[in-house]
């Protein structure tokens, strides 16, 4: 590539729990740059936590990802919009009128009200965990269990049938997966999803995907193809995401042992260490995709209509203008600031009942298995560089 060309993005992170230097020397010379992305078109790199405020908080930039010029994130991401739409791609009003209906389940009350069967799920994972004779895979025998489970009962999704949706959520979400694979995946998610949904249409329960059905579904606000996008998003976004924050968290106090050490004998710490973590990891790390409706002037440049627009939240909550040493893993700061949910309309809907698994998580495992360790050296650790979400793609404990 030319040496005038725009540096493609995303930018490989350094050594697996930070940006890379060049993507900071990107933030530290301007809030916007011009990157490539993988189909070859341009877009506008937001850097810094102001700049980014301001975007992700303008009506101008669009979430539609039918709009002409959206910076899809890859082959998988151009594919899965037009397979399976949701109010993550949608734009006022009707993003609202979507997101309403499934708003209520994860407010701060909803939320609360999970954490003592949450603290069941994790004991009963610990318990399980510590059966197995070490070392043991930290991201398949826990990380990924807990979550995966809670989102299942929480939505009416047969917890036996974890395995099949973590694959297709695998598939989705990672740029090496074929167009073959992903529709093979987009195939089997949508006919196991409406067989779900059909099945709960003949005799409803309790759960959320129930109470779509039968308040949304049965009115004609939802068709029945409406209610399974609405499945596959929260069945997705429900345990790929948190599992990531786990893992990356729980290496993040391996790495760090007298921070480990404070956490577990001060509690008061925990939910300000959990905002720590979640700034620290940052698991969606390729930005906040948008496409501009109109011009858009901010500083110095001007952002033109139909022109694409990528938030990078990974490097602002590594904004040195916000963050104090921002590379450091520390409990103690003022982690307010952080922007790993996003920011504005479109901030992530399941923020809560994240907060409360991963409180839950902490606490349990620092009371259970004090003596965790990792089993191997940090360099022989793989993370999900080619994964929209980003993660380990194993951590061997021991203990």
């Amino acid at each position: 590539m030319p040496a005038n060309d725009p540096p493609f993005y995303p930018i490989p992170r350094s050594c697996g729990l930070h940006p890379s230097k060049a993507l900071a020397d990107l933030q530290a010379l301007e809030p916007l740059t011009k990157v490539q992305i993988w189909n070859e078109q341009s877009a506008w790199l937001v850097t810094r936590q102001a700049e980014l405020r301001e975007l992700l908080a303008d009506p101008r930039l669009s979430v539609n990802s039918e709009r002409q010029g959206y910076p899809t994130a890859n082959f998988a991401a151009a594919q899965m919009r037009e397979e399976f739409p949701t109010f993550l791609q949608m734009d006022a009003p009707e993003h609202q009128r979507l997101r309403r209906m499934v708003a209520a389940d994860f407010s701060p009350k909803a939320s609360e009200a999970w954490r003592s069967e949450t603290e069941e799920i994790v004991k009963d994972a610990v318990e399980s965990l510590l059966q197995l004779t070490p070392p043991v895979d930290f991201i398949e025998e826990f990380a990924l269990v807990v979550p995966s489970m809670l989102i299942a009962r929480i939505l009416g999704v047969p917890y036996e049938d974890h395995k099949f949706f973590q694959s297709r959520s695998h598939t989705f979400t990672s740029n090496h997966s074929t167009p073959e694979e992903i529709q093979v995946a987009t195939v089997e998610m949508r006919e196991y999803l409406t067989e779900l949904v059909v099945a709960k249409d003949r005799e409803p329960g309790e759960d959320l995907l129930s109470r779509l059905v039968v308040k949304h579904m049965r009115t004609g606000e939802l068709s029945l193809d409406q209610v399974v996008a609405h499945a596959r998003l929260l069945l997705a976004g429900g345990h790929d995401t948190t599992a990531g924050v786990i893992g990356l968290g729980m290496l993040a106090l391996l790495l760090d042992p007298d921070q480990r050490h404070r956490l577990a004998n001060d509690r008061a710490l925990m939910r300000n260490a959990v905002e720590e973590m979640l700034r620290f990891t940052t698991i969606t790390h390729i930005g906040r995709r948008r496409v501009a409706t109109s011009d858009i002037s901010i500083g110095e440049v001007t952002i033109k209509a139909g022109e694409a627009v990528i938030a990078d939240n990974f490097i602002g909550n590594r904004d040195p203008r916000v963050f104090n040493d921002p590379d450091s893993f520390d409990i103690d700061r003022d982690t307010s600031a952080q922007m790993t949910f996003g920011y504005g309309p479109h901030q992530c809907i399941g923020q809560h009942l994240a907060r409360v698994e991963l409180q839950v998580v902490f606490n349990q495992l620092l009371d259970k298995i004090p003596t965790m360790r990792l089993a191997v050296d940090f360099e022989e650790l793989r993370f999900k560089e080619s994964a929209i979400v980003y993660g380990l793609e194993a951590l061997p404990i021991a203990w």
